[in-house]
């Protein structure tokens, strides 16, 4: 389908939702009084929040408790909004802290984010294993995705995690 100019006039935006959020309080939004606003565009591909996805290796899913995150996507979709203290933690031995929102189960897990200069690696680690690959019944090849948020209420980033896809 070819969009004309006209499909994205501001009349064609449609009010999605007002007085619903989403924070680190009531982690799936729509339970917790709020004043945030949003909008529905009813051409916009909302799959595409998930910037950072991945198929499971062994390797994700074992007693090592860590994930490995895709460099790339974690450059430009992560670090390049971190400012230079967070920038420092991510690189520190003793990693960010982070909280992970589960959105399909509405589940909160603080986990550590942290950059491996030795393989030039990204890691979510701290409990990865028992907090979602063991929780969630993660198994080779299933495609998870990640996103940075920001948590208005808290003024803090945080990830988002989903099981897009399951292995077959």
């Amino acid at each position: 389908m070819k969009l004309e100019e006209e499909d994205h006039h501001p009349s064609k935006v449609r009010l999605f939702g007002v007085g619903l959020g989403s924070s680190l309080n009531d982690p799936c939004g729509g339970h917790e009084p709020s004043t945030d606003l949003y909008l529905w565009d009813p051409t916009w591909d909302y799959s595409s929040i998930w910037k950072i996805k991945k198929r499971l290796a062994a390797s994700d899913l074992g007693e090592l408790s860590r994930l490995l995150m895709p460099k790339e996507a974690v450059r430009k979709h992560v670090m390049s909004y971190l400012d230079d203290k967070l920038a420092k933690m991510v690189d520190s031995k003793e990693g960010l802290p982070v909280t992970v929102v589960d959105r399909d189960t509405c589940n909160l897990h603080e986990l550590t984010f942290k950059h491996w200069n030795s393989g030039d690696f990204y890691v979510l680690n701290g409990g990865w294993r028992p907090k979602f690959v063991v929780r969630r019944g993660l198994k080779e090849n299933d495609e998870i995705g990640l996103y940075l948020d920001w948590d208005w209420k808290t003024a803090n980033y945080i990830f988002k995690f989903s099981v897009l896809q399951r292995a077959k």
